[in-house]
């Protein structure tokens, strides 16, 4: 058995009562390709698909399979490698491939692999994948896109119109942005995207934006760092996590006062505070960090993330959704 040693962490708020009423409060409510090759029709250069929701406040768009579906896949830009739910492998009776070792949120489970021929966005395919193979029970969709498709892309989040649009990035001249705009720059490769200029409540952290989790989180040297610099922090209880292959986890809701990045501001917020394999694999374990939730990108009106531009651009919204997290923007 391959130890492939993916890692697939994606977070859904399983607990209720108290601590579900806090977060409500204060919010309002990995991997690589193998085989991959992709043809784009060179006069399309970009795919608006429609995007729906899922019950973990995620969102989904249509994905063809071998000419089939259409299948909705949730787009995750923290995991590295795009899995497919084992109902939409059964159906097409897909060639079972090697085995691999999945690392999610408490453990790692083995994963059978797939070959699929052809994976379409619109205009844009990718062909020959061999990917991982996880129960639709835990998945919540039809499957989940990754780094591996979409990193050298430029996706936006248009919850304004509620459309995902993904795009072929191309040279264009300088634009200029509306005040209500904030462009962040990021660092990293191959995909793996983190802002370093951001500051939790004074502690400089570093923040990955995580569309595939339901909720906004941070790792143990976060709140070890927010304790030395503060002191006592408060605690609004326990929250159960749970990933895609399966168990439980169980982290601390943690009020945070504010949070800058660049130019953006989050204030009046919270974070979950536990140790996922998701910061390990990222090497941030043992660095102040934090990950970015659909709780907190929900409140704009689009959130668009360049990969090889390495920029992200978060558009406010006239009415966001919540009155928790307030974002703004504020020039330096």
């Amino acid at each position: 058995m391959a130890d492939f040693n993916s890692h697939l962490t994606r977070r859904r708020l399983v607990q209720t009562g108290a601590v579900a009423s806090a977060l409500a409060a204060s919010t309002c409510v990995r991997q690589q390709a193998f085989g991959q090759s992709t043809d784009t029709d060179p006069e399309m250069d970009e795919a608006r698909l429609a995007a729906r929701s899922t019950f973990a406040n995620q969102l989904t768009l249509a994905v063809q399979i071998n000419e089939t579906g259409p299948y909705q896949f949730v787009v995750d830009t923290a995991a590295e490698q795009t899995v497919l739910a084992d109902d939409v492998a059964s159906r097409l009776g897909l060639r079972a491939g090697r085995m691999v070792i999945m690392r999610g949120l408490s453990h790692s489970v083995p994963a059978q692999t797939v070959n699929v021929k052809k994976l379409a966005l619109g205009p844009f395919t990718h062909k020959d994948l061999n990917l991982p193979v996880l129960p639709k029970t835990l998945l919540g969709a039809d499957g989940y896109l990754g780094l591996d498709i979409i990193s050298n892309s430029r996706i936006t989040f248009d919850f304004g119109k509620r459309n995902i649009r993904i795009e072929r990035p191309r040279f264009s001249p300088q634009r200029i942005y509306s005040p209500r705009t904030a462009r962040i720059q990021a660092t990293g490769s191959a995909g793996r995207l983190r802002i370093t200029d951001c500051r939790v409540d004074g502690v400089i952290a570093a923040a990955i934006i995580d569309s595939g989790a339901e909720l906004s989180m941070g790792n143990i040297a976060l709140r070890n760092a927010l304790v030395a610099r503060h002191g006592h922090r408060p605690d609004l209880g326990p929250v159960v996590l749970t990933g895609v292959t399966g168990g439980d986890i169980t982290g601390r809701l943690m009020p945070i006062n504010r949070i800058r990045m660049q130019d953006l501001i989050f204030s009046d917020c919270a974070v979950a505070i536990a140790e996922i394999s998701l910061f390990e694999s990222w090497s941030l374990s043992q660095k102040p960090a934090l990950l970015v939730g659909m709780d907190f990108l929900r409140q704009f009106r689009a959130v668009s993330i360049d990969f090889r531009a390495q920029e992200i651009r978060f558009e406010l919204a006239t009415a966001p959704p919540n009155p928790k997290p307030v974002v703004e923007i504020v020039r330096a």
